[in-house]
Order: C-alpha cells, then sequence, then structure tokens
C-alpha cells in the first residue's frame, strides 16, 4: 500500500486525479487537502509514503516543499503547467526529489510509475543504509533479479556508476561456472567466496554474503560483499613458500641448489627469464639461467641491476628498461627484479627475473622472494660447509639445523632427528630430549590415525598427500594447530619421513575471529531487518488510527453543530437531541467494529442452527439489484456445536468481501457440505478475483487492497476458525471470481439440545 499525501489548490482538478490514480493502482491512496496548513497537520497526525504538489499561483509549491522538508523525509514531487530549467533548480533547492510537467488526467499510469519509484528508492536507501553500518563493506541489493540499489563501496568494486550498475543483476558481475551457485544463494541466502568481474576486465576474490527478505512484497537479496583478494594472495603465497622452502632443502650442491631454486620460481612466477648467479670475487657467475646460456661473465662493477644488488645489499627493480638503458646488459625485457641471497651482510648469490611486461612484479612478488632468499641464504652457507663433510647424514644434519623452519625426521613410531625450531615448537628446551621417543605422544589423539596411516604408507614408497592439517601436544599440554609438508628420504641407510611444520594456530584463531564477525554482522543484519519489518508495522497502525480518526469526525461535527443550535434555537431541542443520539449511536458502532474485529476472546460453543444463521445474515445484509444469491444448504447439517457469535461474524465479513468484489453485479452461492467428520460452508462470488501475489498477505493484520478497508476482516476470521479446530482456505481467478471454504469439525452421532 502506498500513502500519498497530494496538495493542489483546484478542487476540480485534484479531485479527478486522486480518482484516476486510485482507479489506475489500487496500492496507492491519496488523502488530499488544499493548502500548506492543512498538509503540515496531517503530517503531523499520519504517515506518508510520498508528497505530491501542484504549483499554482494560490500555492508556491517551493515554499512548501522547503517547510515540509524541515518535518519529514519522505520523497517530494512538484509538478506545474510549464518546464523550464528555473523550475526545476528551484524544486531541488527547495527539497524536492523529483519536478515533472503536470500530468494527464489521461494518463495517470506515468505519475504512478514515478511515484512508486521515488518511494521503492527511498525504501530501499533506508534499508541499504541499516545494512551498510554493520561495517565498511560494498552493499547491492537485487528484487527479482535486477539490482535497485548499491553503496560506494561496490560501485569502486567493480569500477562501473551506479547508472551501469541498476537494473542489472548480480550474476552479471561473476563468471559463467560461478553463475548456479550465486544464483542458488540469491535464493535462499547464505555464504561462499566468488570471483568478482571488473570493468577493466580484472577480477577480485570476494567473500559474499547474501540475506534474503521482502521489500515491497517481493522477493529480495542484500549481498555484502567483502574482497579478500589480498587476503588470498596473501595466504597462498605463505604456502608456497612453505612449499618452496621444502623443495630447495633437498639440494646437496650449488647447482642443484640454483637448478631447485629456478624450477620453483618458474612455477610460481610469470617471468621470462630467471637467472641464478653466486659471487666470486669481483665477478658474478651465471650457474643456472633459464632461456639463456649458462656460464655468462659480467663484473660486480657494472651498472646492470645485479651488480648494484651486490653492491646496495638490497633489491633493486626497474618498471621499464626501455627507460634506464644503462642497466641493460643482454636482452631486452620491459621490467625486472633482482634478490640478494645473504649470508649474514654477505651477498653471496643474486636471483633475476626478467619479463617482458611493463611493471610485471608486485611488492608481494618482492617480499615473497626476499623470504626465500634467507632460506637460500642458509642453505647456501650449509652446502659451503657440506664440501667438507664425509656422508649424506652428515650433510642433511647440518642443513636441517640451520634449516628455519621445525623439521623432524621419523621412522614408524620414533623421532630420529629433531633441529632446534622443532623442539622449541613442542616446548623442549634442546633436541635431544625428543630423540628416540614415541612420535604419537606429541599427536592429538583424533589425528592419530591419520598420521600413521600416511606415514607407514610414505615409508613403503606409496604416493599420497604431502601436505595436511593436524594438532600437535606440546610438553605443557596446550594443543597448536600444524601445516605438514612430509616427504620420503633416506636417513643412516633406511628408510624415512622428513617433516617440516608450521604453526599455524594464529591463523586459526583470526579465521575463528572473522567467522565470529561474520556472524555478528548476520545477526545485526536480521536485527536491522525486523527493525524495519516493526517500523512499517507501526506504519499501518497510524494509518489505522487516521482513517478511524477521519471516519469519527462527521458523527463528530453532527453533535458539535446540533448542541450549537439547542443553544441557539431552543425551540429545536428535541430534533437536535434525536440528531445527537444518531450520531453518537453512529460513532459507538464504528468503535465497536474496529473492536469486534480486534480483540480475541474464548469461544463460547453451543448448539446452533447454522441455516437459521446463514439466513438471517442475507436477511439482515444490503444486496444491490444486479446481484443474485443462490442458497444450496445440505438439510442433514442443521444443529452444529459452534460459538454463534463467532461463526456469525465470519459469515458476514466473506459475504460482504463477496458482495465488494461485485460492483458492476454478479452471483452469490453460499453451499454447504458434509464431508466424512467434518463439513464445508463454501461463499463464492463471480467478482473480479484475487491477484496470485496477494495470497500471502491476505490473513496477515492490516493487509488490505480496498482504499478504506482496516485489513482486519480476514485475519480475525481465520482466527477464529482456527479456534473451532478448522481452516479457512481460498482458490480464485482474476476475471472469474472466488471462493472461502470453511472447513469444521462435524459431530453429528452427538445429541447435541436444542438450536439457540
Amino acid at each position: 500500500m502506498i500513502s500519498v499525501l497530494y496538495i493542489e489548490s483546484d478542487g476540480d482538478f485534484r479531485g479527478l486525479l486522486k480518482r484516476r490514480i486510485e482507479e489506475a493502482d489500487s496500492s496507492f491512496h491519496l488523502e488530499t487537502v488544499i493548502n500548506g496548513s492543512e498538509a503540515i497537520t496531517e503530517i503531523e497526525i499520519q504517515y506518508f509514503d510520498c508528497i505530491l504538489i501542484g504549483q499554482s499561483q494560490s500555492l508556491n509549491s517551493f515554499e512548501l516543499s522547503k517547510t515540509i522538508r524541515g518535518a519529514t523525509n519522505v520523497p517530494i514531487l512538484i509538478y506545474a503547467l510549464e518546464d523550464s530549467e528555473n523550475l526545476v533548480s528551484r524544486s531541488y533547492d527547495a527539497g524536492a526529489d523529483e519536478f515533472i510537467i503536470r500530468p494527464s488526467l489521461d494518463h495517470p499510469l506515468d505519475l504512478v510509475l514515478r511515484i512508486k519509484m521515488l518511494v521503492d528508492r527511498r525504501r530501499v536507501e533506508d534499508l541499504a543504509l541499516a545494512i551498510s553500518t554493520a561495517g565498511k563493506y560494498a552493499v547491492a541489493v537485487e528484487v527479482e533479479g535486477n539490482i535497485i540499489y548499491v553503496n560506494p563501496p561496490f560501485e569502486q568494486l567493480v569500477v562501473k556508476n551506479s547508472s551501469e550498475i541498476i537494473s542489472k543483476s548480480l550474476t552479471s558481475f561473476v563468471p559463467i561456472s560461478e553463475k548456479n551457485n550465486l544464483l542458488k544463494m540469491l535464493k535462499s541466502g547464505g555464504e561462499s567466496t566468488l570471483t568478482v568481474l571488473r570493468q577493466n576486465a580484472s577480477s577480485r576474490k570476494c567473500r559474499v554474503q547474501i540475506t534474503t527478505t521482502k521489500l515491497q512484497g517481493k522477493e529480495a537479496s542484500i549481498a555484502v560483499v567483502e574482497d579478500v583478494t589480498e587476503l588470498i594472495e596473501r595466504e597462498n603465497r605463505q604456502r608456497s613458500l612453505h612449499t618452496l622452502a621444502s623443495r630447495i632443502l633437498q639440494s646437496r650442491s650449488i647447482e642443484e641448489l640454483a637448478k631447485n631454486t629456478l624450477d620453483s620460481i618458474e612455477i610460481e612466477f610469470d617471468s621470462e627469464v630467471i637467472s641464478y648467479l653466486i659471487v666470486d670475487g669481483d665477478d658474478l657467475i651465471c650457474v643456472e639461467r633459464r632461456w639463456r646460456a649458462r656460464g655468462l661473465r659480467m663484473s660486480i662493477n657494472s651498472g646492470n641491476t645485479m651488480g648494484r644488488a651486490v653492491r646496495e645489499g638490497k633489491p633493486v627493480g626497474v618498471k621499464d628498461f626501455r627507460k634506464e638503458p644503462s642497466l641493460l646488459e643482454d636482452s631486452t625485457p620491459r621490467s625486472g627484479i633482482s634478490i640478494p641471497v645473504k649470508q649474514k651482510d654477505n651477498v653471496v648469490a643474486v636471483i633475476d627475473l626478467r619479463s617482458s611486461r611493463e611493471d610485471a612484479f608486485t611488492e608481494t612478488d618482492v617480499d615473497i622472494l626476499t623470504s626465500l632468499s634467507a632460506y637460500i641464504g642458509s642453505v647456501h652457507k650449509v652446502i659451503d660447509d657440506l664440501r667438507l663433510a664425509e656422508s649424506s647424514e652428515t650433510q642433511y644434519r647440518k642443513l636441517l639445523d640451520a634449516f628455519n623452519d621445525a623439521v623432524f625426521v621419523l621412522d614408524d613410531f620414533h623421532y630420529l632427528y629433531v633441529n632446534k625450531r622443532g623442539a622449541d615448537l613442542l616446548g623442549y628446551s634442546d633436541p635431544s630430549e625428543i630423540i628416540g621417543i614415541d612420535i604419537y605422544k606429541h599427536v592429538s589423539p583424533e589425528y592419530r590415525d591419520l598420521v600413521k596411516t600416511r606415514l607407514q604408507a610414505r615409508l613403503i614408497g606409496e604416493n599420497i598427500p604431502s601436505n595436511y592439517e593436524i594438532k600437535l601436544v606440546k610438553v605443557d599440554g596446550t594443543t597448536i594447530d600444524i601445516e605438514v609438508d612430509a616427504s620420503r628420504i633416506i636417513f643412516e641407510g633406511k628408510p624415512a619421513s622428513l617433516t617440516i611444520e608450521k604453526d599455524v594456530t594464529a591463523q586459526k584463531q583470526k579465521q575463528i575471529q572473522h567467522d565470529k564477525r561474520t556472524a555478528d554482522l548476520e545477526s545485526q543484519i536480521e536485527k536491522r531487518t525486523q527493525e524495519l519489518l516493526e517500523a512499517q508495522q507501526f506504519a499501518a497502525a497510524g494509518r489505522m488510527a487516521s482513517m478511524v480518526g477521519h471516519d469519527l469526525r462527521s458523527p463528530l461535527q453532527s453533535i458539535k453543530n446540533a448542541a450549537y443550535l439547542v443553544r441557539r434555537q431552543p425551540t429545536r431541542s428535541d430534533e437536535m437531541l434525536n440528531s445527537i443520539e444518531s450520531s453518537v449511536d453512529r460513532a459507538l458502532a464504528m468503535l465497536e467494529e474496529l473492536r469486534h474485529q480486534t480483540r480475541e476472546t474464548p469461544l463460547k460453543e453451543e448448539a446452533v442452527d447454522l441455516p437459521a444463521i446463514v439466513m438471517g445474515i442475507i436477511k439482515d445484509t444490503p444486496i444491490s439489484e444486479g446481484i443474485q444469491v443462490d442458497m444450496r444448504l445440505d438439510p442433514s447439517i442443521k444443529v452444529v456445536r459452534l460459538d454463534p457469535l463467532k461463526i456469525r461474524r465470519v459469515i458476514e465479513n466473506l459475504v460482504r468481501n463477496a458482495l465488494d468484489a461485485m460492483l458492476n453485479g454478479g452471483r452469490l452461492t453460499i453451499e454447504t457440505k458434509s464431508e466424512g467428520d467434518y463439513f464445508n460452508i463454501l461463499i463464492t462470488d463471480t467478482g473480479v478475483g484475487i491477484p496470485k501475489e496477494n495470497f500471502p498477505n491476505l490473513f496477515k493484520s492490516f493487509y488490505t487492497t480496498k482504499s478504506n478497508g482496516l485489513g482486519l476482516g480476514l485475519a480475525y476470521s481465520q482466527k477464529a476458525i482456527e479456534a473451532h479446530g478448522g481452516t479457512l482456505e481460498v482458490e480464485s481467478e482474476v476475471g472469474k471470481g472466488t471462493t472461502f471454504k470453511i472447513h469444521l469439525p462435524f459431530h453429528p452421532g452427538q445429541n447435541l439440545p436444542e438450536a439457540k
């Protein structure tokens, strides 16, 4: 229902436009006034969804708009007989939301659509504002497959302005492979990580949370979007670093170290040319270069990036070699990066990457390569020391001791080797305290079967996953989350399992906190949505109070006039007292009507003559000449046990609704039928019918399609029938008519007292 306050000084035009709008769309109700003072009074009394103002010589719509804007934030639409930039500008300056040419009485639907658009936009903005205050997230609202609102963060995310987004579907911003997943979420809600496509052909990984709700009686979906691209990339890079380090750990010589390093970089980085060079005095010697000949020799003092990386001891990058040709030695790339490999403060090698793309290497690439270089530096030193070692076991021990992550060598059940970081991880002061003890002592019970199965399979050479997560128990009894990278090696002449283990407890806690924040956000969204729904209910109650007040004005005015005449013309006192009594009776009848439809009272069942009740209702109800009444009462259904007042009120409500649906005439049929242990009362009309989209709201309090209705009759009727243990059902087809079916328990064998 859309309630409009219509302010127009031209009485003829005002009345005609009001009627044409309400005929064009039955969901509209226009309250009309002629001047600003009446308008302010109405705004104080009741809530309106929109305010429509006609500009004329006797009504300054611009000053009135300023005054109204100070009292309410609802949309304001001004119309005038002519169009000009001055009038449009004055309308917006006065706080109006839109200015149009005076609407045609022959085409009221154009104005109806304008008002609907303003009202829907304001309701969506209020809803989205309530949601977006839960955090700085991108928010979009979609109704029936069309986006109707986005906030600025959402526009920035997809690099589009709102006019290019509105009326599209959210599914148009994800790849085809993810559309079905998003469609399911739009129907039933949920959360998932999706790829969001941007205007510049790039994409972002986003965590998308969908909440479904109702907006103007239509299915709506609210999407709260968080860009997690950097978070995912960082996590992937951390895992990559862990994987790269475990490969490099297998190196036994400088040549093997260079090969393993470049093998790893080829997998993880987009680079056409990669090189591993070692420092030899004043020279750099290329040990391994992909797509270039090995053995290239150049001076450290040369002007290229590799020489500078050695001299300065820090990364040296070039975004475009064409702008710095002096740094180019033997190729024509567009960008590059050189990372020094250090042992303490000494640079022992350089990792060099080149790309044909401009600015190809990000800060994240530099960070991951710099971290990797620290591992390589440790391995590089160990390899130098290992040249003096006599056995592979000694080489392994020194290599693993120098490694920065926790490293364990295991057989079926025992620790064979642990480095210092591994001892620290489990809470021991020295690695010697761990050698020889049962490994399952430190594995959390729920993971012991998994670890045992994988360890034994790995030792016999089976191809099983090398990466997984488990929980370990430290010496003090606390548990930690561990990410494991395991591989099969030969240790002291026997098969063993080499595991590199990383503590990810802090990351797990961050994930738990994120999940909690997500749950809190969902709770806030639900709370805000409920507040909006409650606000709509208060508005409905306000509209009901306004209707009652409006209806009572007439009898109260009659009483006031009669009292005045009694004082002025005492000879007419009897006549005026009769008028006062009649007006009081009318007012009481109105209030009694409302009281009967809203209060709930206990059943007072007794034996009643059902046909007599039905006949009495038809007799007491005014029925126009164009309506034919057809009674089909089953003679076997006569005396039944019911609350006579409630059942009479229910049938009266349904009969009145049927008559209201046949303003141009038709047939009213009232029928009773037996159905086993139940009996039915069917009330059928041949009127306008009820649209399917109205069915979900028919029995809700305050819902009505009548301009002067309260929306309480069907709600009361359903509750009354359910209190009898029965049901109230409806079938309808637009243009053909409607049938309401009352389905009640029936006791044909019961000895009932005489019907009342």
